[in-house]
């Protein structure tokens, strides 16, 4: 059986990039990147102790928050503070890439290195057999941090044929287990893992190479 990869990826995998596209053109608030909001003073937190200035989000859906259009998506960020300004100014970035295999402007394969990589909410919409080769992925873009956050329960949203958005649910044990699996190959990165249950939240930090 040959490899799954980029560019042998399953057919699960091709078939949920469709269906996710299909939930896109609904409109400007399905997948527009809002769930980052939450993290953004965290994910702040580890571009400044790991002197990031460059970053990839994978998996950035619309990516409204690095748009002027940030303000629009609602509430506040931590400490009771309303973002103003698109996030490649408030982390002070030199660069910025949002990628997305769904999301047509945001479609193109990256190309390069960048100093963080961060992916919200995407691993659990991932078809399980194409994981490893996904972790991958990312993890080859980073020069120095991943951050990673997983929901381990199920959406609130649903395809239009019932199947939940959420493919692949698993406990934080399991994903810490493959996370840190694969990090074996990358001695250079350390990835911050959030797990999130309903009610709870596992925080892992996984230096490559361990």
């Amino acid at each position: 059986m040959t490899k799954l990869s980029r560019k042998n990826p399953s057919e699960r995998y091709e078939e949920l990039v469709e269906k996710y596209k299909e939930i896109h053109a609904q409109g400007p608030g399905y997948f527009n990147g809002k769930s980052l909001l939450k993290y953004v003073p965290q994910v702040h937190q580890k571009l400044i102790a790991h002197e990031c200035k460059t970053l990839l989000d994978y998996g950035a859906g619309k990516g409204l928050l690095y748009t002027d259009q940030c303000a629009t998506v609602q509430p506040l960020l931590s400490g009771g503070k309303v973002m103003t300004r698109p996030l490649q100014e408030l982390w002070n970035l030199t660069s910025h890439r949002c990628y997305d295999p769904a999301y047509e402007e945001h479609s193109t394969k990256p190309k390069g290195k960048f100093d963080a990589v961060i992916s919200i909410d995407v691993l659990e919409h991932v078809n399980e057999d194409d994981l490893e080769w996904v972790l991958n992925e990312i993890f080859s873009y980073s020069n120095k941090m991943v951050f990673l956050n997983v929901a381990c329960f199920k959406a609130a949203k649903h395809f239009k044929d019932g199947e939940n958005v959420h493919i692949s649910v698993f406990n934080p044990e399991w994903w810490y287990v493959l996370v840190s699996d694969i990090m074996k190959s990358y001695p250079d990165i350390t990835t911050y893992l959030l797990c999130e249950k309903i009610g709870h939240q596992s925080d892992y930090v996984i230096r490559g190479g361990e």
